[in-house]
């Protein structure tokens, strides 16, 4: 495929993509810490008042649902995987001296962790193995909203044949214009968002180098969660009202009726001229205390944050109903997410596929052009299997403390064996003693309903 017969087509596809790859970028910042300035834009657009604005501003809590989630799901490399290269079906020595390098040089289980990270989010990444200007060979992972990909392949429209890196902008006769670098399996082509071509280099790998990771089965590109960027906003804003609103709680607001304030000092409570048709009505000052119901607020958060969870497949495996901020915290730290694991672990396995299948020709011209050494090159059949092990579950203690009631009322633990489940940091002797202690005090209560029952009997 001669990539300059298409320019035209894949300029016009990347025009397309504007709006998606805004989205990706508003991901990505979030991602890396940037929820704030979300935050007060969204704001901005609620609040008329300027002072209103600034105080609200100042009152957003530092909460990013959108990290928190995406860490708590990102485990597939929490545990170092064992990687086995294969040659015909049968183990390889050299093969795997070969991989055993590469996973320490490029630091591969932090750049694939991160790759995890952004498929759980944004849904796409890619990794570029590349050769630095001191002829040092690296693997970088590369932002989503830095590149496409672009298919023309009739059969398997899903499968990219042109990976698009967008390189920033020029100047052009005064104009600033896009610039783009196009790989095919056959050449590297740069060109401007005119469509000129402003280099084109044959791709000596003989295959496009970038690895791309697509969490969708049937799109090219797929489509973004905008219900997780939609949450991480819409939470913390809601806590943003209910700051704001417990402000007013605290200072009452004074309002005058046909008096002159001017010599009132305003700050911190607000003050409120009120004029009467009435000349004769004698001048008054009085208070009014606002009300805001923050248990039926924070009950709309929890109801949120719960059931978009679950719509997600996502459920608190603590039954966690806490609404307050530390309640959100939780409620994120104790899902399940040991399915949703799993399957990223296919997901992420056929990732390490793709991407040791093309290592093959790339290492293979490193090793001929000098930029690695004292490695053997690797035969076109060569396959390397991985196998993930799975995070052991963290148990919440809501679940603990499941765990020993269903035991006890089961008749299968003592009261001692179910403090145990609950706090297993308790030794047996603190146990025994907090179980007697127990045991002594339901002695007590049902004693004294056995006396209350005598006393009614006899009375009756």
């Amino acid at each position: 495929m001669e990539l300059k017969h298409h320019v035209k087509e894949i300029i016009e596809y990347i025009e397309s993509k504007h709006d998606y790859l805004e989205l990706s970028k508003e991901m990505f910042d979030v991602l890396e810490g940037d929820i704030h300035s979300k935050l007060v834009k969204a704001l901005r657009t609620q609040i008329i008042s300027d002072s209103a604005f600034k105080s609200a501003v100042q009152r957003i809590p530092p909460i990013n649902i959108m990290k928190r989630i995406t860490t708590k799901l990102t485990q597939v490399y929490s545990s170092e995987p064992v990687r086995t290269a294969l040659i015909d079906g049968e183990e390889s020595e050299q093969a795997q001296e070969v991989v055993d390098y590469y996973v320490r040089k490029f630091d591969i289980n932090t750049k694939f962790n991160d790759v995890d990270y952004f498929g759980n989010s944004i849904r796409y990444s890619a990794v570029e193995p590349y050769v630095s200007t001191k002829g040092i060979a690296g693997l970088r992972v590369l932002p989503s909203h830095q590149f496409l990909v672009w298919s023309n392949d009739k059969i398997e429209p899903n499968i990219p044949t042109v990976f698009i890196k967008l390189m920033g902008t020029i100047q052009k006769l005064g104009v600033d214009k896009q610039v783009y670098w196009l790989y095919s399996d056959e050449e590297i082509l740069v060109i401007d968002s005119d469509g000129d071509v402003m280099e084109e280099n044959e791709n000596t790998y003989g295959i496009v180098s970038q690895s791309y990771l697509n969490d969708s089965s049937y799109l090219l590109m797929p489509n973004h969660e905008v219900d997780l960027l939609k949450m991480s906003i819409l939470l913390p804003l809601l806590f943003t009202d209910l700051n704001d609103a417990v402000r007013y709680m605290a200072y009452s607001i004074i309002y005058t009726v046909d008096a002159d304030s001017s010599n009132f000092e305003r700050n911190p409570n607000v003050i409120v001229d009120l004029k009467s048709d009435d000349v004769n009505k004698a001048p008054s000052v009085g208070t009014l205390e606002p009300k805001v119901d923050i248990p039926n607020v924070l009950e709309l958060i929890k109801t949120q944050m719960s059931d978009w969870l679950e719509s997600k497949g996502l459920k608190p495996s603590g039954g966690n109903t806490n609404a307050n901020a530390s309640g959100v915290s939780l409620m994120i730290q104790e899902i399940d997410t040991t399915q949703r694991i799993k399957e990223r672990m296919v997901k992420m396995a056929a990732f390490e596929e793709d991407f040791w299948e093309r290592m093959i020709p790339i290492h293979n011209t490193w090793i001929k052009n000098g930029t690695v050494d004292n490695l053997p090159t690797l035969p076109e059949n060569m396959r390397v299997t991985v196998e993930y092990e799975l995070p052991k579950l963290i148990e919440g203690e809501g679940d603990r403390i499941d765990r020993a009631v269903i035991a006890k009322k089961e008749m299968l633990a003592t009261t001692a064996d179910a403090l145990q489940i609950w706090k297993p940091k308790m030794t047996d002797e603190e146990a025994e003693a907090k179980a007697a202690e127990l045991d002594k005090s339901m002695e007590v209560i049902v004693n004294g309903e056995q006396e209350l029952d005598k006393d009614i009997d006899q009375n009756s």
